[in-house]
């Protein structure tokens, strides 16, 4: 059902693509109907080189692939807005663009679009968050912990961004470095430099991790015994006594789990943990359980990359309730979503720029 509502979705905006190139240049009608085909077919080319072990075939569609998926959003975005201009200007009696004329205003305006997004998207910015809670009101100094979430390390890593990375996650000195999910992606087989990297990230109390769709969607076995050679301690629906008044709990992401059983792996995570200990969850997607609330403290989740590309921003608001951020969900709940450290297909993002968090946990007198 996915393949055939990602390929019908796929196939209109090429279309809708198609019309304003044929509009515009009809003597080439028949080359863009030849391209543009090829360019579609560019992501299940992908899978099937996968699948016969052609891994540099299969990482050359997959970047050339994605990337065009994306600008082919961005650029039939961009003809939405040049064709509402154009109704009204119709109505209204005022100059309506030329068939050329919209093409290249909208050529332009995608070009500055993905330029500044793949800067944008190499370059995550430091977050900075402030949780008081009271359970840890006793405590003299915070609690530092570094999420991580949606690396996608897979067919367009990045040895030196990586590395990058973790001196940046290094010198902010966290007392404990989780991973929400997604560290890893596609090419599991080419990823031993990636886990030589990671196992050089440093914290006090320990890194943990969590699965996310993308390793289900791989192979979960080995996604999972890749994120604990990086040297990361894996939960999966179970707690982790951290210190005495500080649990961790995670859960593994819903497509590794049976259908009507997330509410009870969740209800496992949680059980046996002292009601006077802080808990924080660990769960890929934000999601957040009624049952659950009042037994976490504060949820740590990612999943969404904050839209990745607007405005699909809008529409994973449409899909999950919460927002990136911090956000109460309960007396004494939270849950943050992170916009994610990496990215998915397209190499870029905007208006949704990429982020380590650093959360700070205080004691709070209420």
């Amino acid at each position: 059902m996915f393949f055939v509502f990602f390929l019908g979705v796929l196939s209109l905006l090429h279309l809708y693509l198609f019309r304003h190139l044929s509009a515009a240049w009809p003597n080439l009608a028949g080359g863009f109907a030849i391209i543009l085909p090829v360019l579609l077919s560019l992501p299940f080319m992908m899978a099937y080189f996968r699948r016969r072990g052609r891994s540099s075939l299969a990482r050359f569609c997959a970047l050339v692939g994605f990337s065009w998926i994306g600008i082919l959003f961005l650029t039939d975005c961009v003809f939405g807005l040049l064709d509402l201009y154009d109704l009204a200007a119709s109505m209204v009696g005022l100059h309506r663009l030329s068939p050329q004329t919209t093409v290249f205003a909208a050529a332009t305006m995608t070009l500055i679009s993905v330029i500044h997004g793949a800067f944008e998207a190499r370059a995550p910015q430091l977050k900075r968050v402030r949780v008081s809670l009271s359970k840890l009101r006793t405590r003299p100094t915070p609690i530092r912990i570094v999420q991580i979430t949606d690396l996608h390390l897979g067919y367009v890593a990045d040895a030196g961004r990586l590395r990058l990375l973790v001196d940046r996650i290094n010198a902010l000195n966290p007392d404990l470095i989780v991973s929400t999910g997604d560290l890893f992606d596609s090419d599991f087989e080419k990823m031993e430099p990636m886990v030589d990297i990671l196992v050089d990230l440093r914290a006090a109390q320990g890194k943990f991790a969590i699965s996310g769709n993308h390793e289900v969607y791989e192979n979960l076995d080995t996604g999972l015994d890749l994120t604990r050679r990086a040297g990361f301690q894996i939960l999966q629906g179970e707690s982790f006594e951290v210190t005495q008044d500080l649990f961790l709990a995670g859960v593994d992401d819903a497509e590794a789990l049976e259908d009507g059983v997330s509410g009870e792996h969740e209800k496992e995570a949680l059980k046996g943990i002292p009601g006077e200990a802080c808990t924080i969850l660990l769960k890929h997607r934000p999601t957040v359980l009624k049952s659950s609330i009042g037994h976490f403290d504060l949820q740590l989740s990612g999943h969404t990359h904050g839209g990745q590309i607007f405005p699909f921003n809008l529409l994973t608001r449409l899909v999950y309730r919460y927002g990136p951020g911090l956000t109460k969900v309960g007396n004494e709940s939270w849950i943050y979503l992170s916009r994610g450290t990496g990215t998915w297909g397209p190499q870029f993002r905007i208006l949704a720029p990429p982020e380590i968090t650093l959360i700070e946990l205080h004691g709070s007198s209420s």
